[in-house]
């Protein structure tokens, strides 16, 4: 998730979210 959400993040916020929930505050910065 910190790895390829951060990048995607922007791209696949609305699917990141799923994950940030998950992982917490890891992908948040």
């Amino acid at each position: 998730s910190k790895d390829w959400g951060t990048k995607r993040y922007m791209s696949m916020i609305h699917l990141e979210a799923l994950d940030v929930m998950t992982d917490s505050q890891v992908t948040a910065g």
